[in-house]
């Protein structure tokens, strides 16, 4: 490394020796680390680059601890087992729509580019609309699944998946379930499906089975006069 390299940052390093080291068809490649000081960008970068090498028959060797990352059996190139790369969508941002690819690692947006990743395990999004998850602040959509029909009491687990699969097939990622404490007229359903509507949401989403995250919102409904005896 030149002395003028003492004043560049950890991740300017990486990327200079990673530079040098693609820059001659070496037919053997020894990466120590070689997305460790990188961002989501760059890191993507590095793995096309990778991609590239076994393409044209590199011989890789690659240490990583990077969480997720390990090499393809296939062979290809560095990868990220929990991660997932889709290509080929249009991506609906704060002020734009651009076409490309976006990559998720452990449940999180890592990187989006208005290019197309290489690496084979890559889905193809279709050219379809990407965009965030929605945020339903308020719903009575459960109640409809816990009493379909007048005097129908319906199983809660399966009143409470039909419920999630609605949301997800809505777009929406994250629900508050309202849960009336009290009824709006005598003779409702409300105050006698109330315990089983929360522990229906809070079990469900301590056991993982909701694709949607669920959270309670409960509302008093102040002018009628079970709502005293249920708080």
């Amino acid at each position: 490394m030149a002395p003028c390299a003492v004043h560049l940052s950890g991740g300017e390093q990486q990327r200079v020796n990673i530079a040098r080291g693609f820059a001659v068809d070496y037919p053997i490649l020894l990466l120590d680390e070689p997305t460790a000081s990188l961002d989501g960008k760059n890191s993507a970068a590095v793995v096309n680059l990778i991609h590239d090498a076994k393409a044209r028959g590199a011989a890789i060797v690659g240490i990583s601890m990077t969480k997720g990352y390990a090499v393809s059996r296939r062979p290809t190139a560095l990868y990220g087992n929990d991660s997932m790369i889709i290509n080929n969508v249009k991506l609906v941002l704060d002020d734009e729509v651009v076409h490309g690819s976006l990559e998720v690692q452990d449940g999180r947006i890592l990187a989006f580019a208005e290019s197309q990743s290489r690496l084979p395990q890559a889905l193809d999004g279709e050219g379809g609309w990407l965009l965030p998850g929605l945020i339903e602040l308020h719903t009575d959509n459960l109640d409809k699944f816990f009493t379909p029909r007048p005097k129908v009491d319906w199983p809660a687990h399966s009143a409470m998946s039909s419920h999630d699969a609605m949301m997800v097939a809505s777009g929406i990622t994250t629900v508050l379930d309202a849960v009336a404490i009290g009824d709006v007229r005598d003779g409702g359903d409300r105050l006698e499906n109330l315990e089983k509507m929360v522990n229906a949401v809070e079990e469900t989403q301590k056991r993982g089975l909701n694709r949607a995250e669920h959270r309670l919102h409960l509302r008093c409904e102040l002018p009628h006069h079970t709502t005293a005896a249920a708080v």
